[in-house]
């Protein structure tokens, strides 16, 4: 069970990763900004939610 949940929880992080990502991008394309200005913290927040999820799918599978 302990090991599903690493392939789960890789699955969610990996697609969360993803969907953050591409509504960044699509967020830079329309040249918006904030008063901030571009937020791209929020950027590697996403790119790091994607190596996580790869993370956690390659340890489930060293594990199988």
């Amino acid at each position: 069970m302990n090991n599903t949940l690493y392939f789960l929880g890789g699955i969610l992080s990996l697609i969360l990763g993803i969907f953050i990502v591409i509504n960044q991008i699509k967020f830079f394309l329309k040249k918006e900004k904030d008063e901030l200005g571009f937020n791209f913290g929020f950027l590697i927040s996403g790119i790091c939610a994607i190596m996580l999820g790869i993370g956690l799918i390659e340890h489930y599978w060293s594990l199988v």
